[in-house]
């Protein structure tokens, strides 16, 4: 069943990861605790700028997936473009190169305009730490971007069908992030029964799903919050705010960290399947990440020259929650257009205002305003 927006009105979905001892997992593969609390500033601070203004609708993002995706990008970017995703979106591009946790598939690509002269150590860089699929392409070509939807909907079991990419494409990379994991204990079908729900937009009715269970839960002034774990260790944590608000996101995110407390518990959770597209642009803009998309961008090892930036960034994903467990697929899409080219029009005919500066020191020498030529 897939729900109309409004659906997390009910609470923000969002998946913990249990730590993993050294015994059972090789240190290279997973973050430290440390490593983890500082990545949370930055994705906190991302979520913040992207639910400001877009909270009161259904929301499917991943912050460990365009980290990774940005990973990449760094990896060929130079001088402030390199520096402002980094400080950022805290990239470590070290670590982001790790796999993820079992349980988790993660699939990269690259799809660069043949007429590019992009430096043969950077393919083999981004091969060697990402795995990432990398293709020179003609974009002139009718095959083209189905071509990179097919990868898409491959690397996301299909659960990300499709991409609206712009037209005059001269580069697309992509990050797809699939989980698929049962509950540690599964709802009883029979248990399952139409209810209703208080979403954003009016009382709805949803399958709602019963189960009592031993869970950690954690309580603030502004909400309620149960951990719910899975067969592999992980959990999902589920907020359930007082009331839905731009922070209540991010709220949660911190939540994670607070001391949670055993309790029986009886459960009605919504069975639901939700998707939605993320525009990236303007949040990663408000982060600092100006340069990837400016006049001044230097991705030279993947364009072999400076001054080719990004034009569009988004998010699409799609999760799926059941009696069984969870299905959830994101992928993170950057890349460029060409525009036409275009001629601007400079007519100095109202008042304007004039700034000499030095070249060398940046000391402004005259500045002034011209009201009466």
């Amino acid at each position: 069943m897939t729900t109309r927006a409004g659906l997390l009105a009910l609470g923000v979905l969002g998946i913990a990861l249990a730590s993993c001892s050294p015994a059972t997992q090789p240190k290279s593969d997973v973050p430290s605790m440390a490593e983890t609390v500082a990545h949370r500033v930055p994705d906190v601070r991302l979520i913040g700028a992207i639910t400001t203004h877009d909270y009161r609708r259904n929301l499917v993002l991943s912050p460990y997936g365009l980290r990774r995706l940005f990973a990449m990008l760094a990896v060929g970017a130079r001088g402030r473009t390199h520096d402002q995703i980094v400080e950022a979106l805290g990239v470590d591009e070290a670590a982001e190169a790790r796999l993820p946790l079992p349980g988790f598939r993660v699939q990269d690509g690259m799809w660069i305009d043949r007429r590019f002269r992009t430096l043969r150590s950077y393919e083999s860089a981004i091969r060697e730490r990402f795995g990432a699929d990398i293709a020179h392409v003609d974009f002139g070509s009718p095959d083209a971007v189905p071509r990179i939807e097919r990868w898409v909907s491959r690397a996301t079991d299909g659960q990300v069908p499709r991409i609206p990419l712009p037209p005059d494409l001269t580069f697309v990379a992509a990050d797809a992030l699939v989980y698929h994991v049962e509950w540690s204990q599964p709802f009883a079908l029979a248990a399952t029964k139409p209810e209703p729900f208080n979403a954003v937009d009016g009382t709805m009715t949803v399958p709602m799903m019963h189960r009592g269970v031993a869970a950690a839960v954690f309580e603030d002034a502004r909400g309620r919050y149960l951990r719910l774990p899975f067969t592999d260790g992980n959990s999902m944590m589920i907020a359930l705010p007082t009331k839905l608000t731009a922070s209540t996101l991010t709220h949660a995110i911190q939540v994670l960290d607070k001391p949670f407390q055993p309790m029986d518990v009886e459960l009605a959770l919504p069975r639901f399947s939700i998707s939605s597209h993320v525009d990236l642009v303007k949040a990663l803009l408000g982060l600092g990440v100006t340069s990837a998309f400016g006049a001044d961008a230097d991705f030279s090892p993947i364009f072999g020259k400076p001054g080719v930036g990004l034009t569009f960034a988004f998010q699409q994903g799609a999760i799926a929650v059941d009696e069984r467990g969870v299905k959830m697929a994101v992928v993170s899409i950057v890349g460029s257009e060409q525009g036409p080219h275009r001629v601007m029009t400079f007519k100095v005919d109202r008042p304007f205002a004039f700034v000499v500066e030095d070249a060398k020191t940046r000391q402004i020498l005259i500045a002034g305003i011209v009201a009466r030529p």
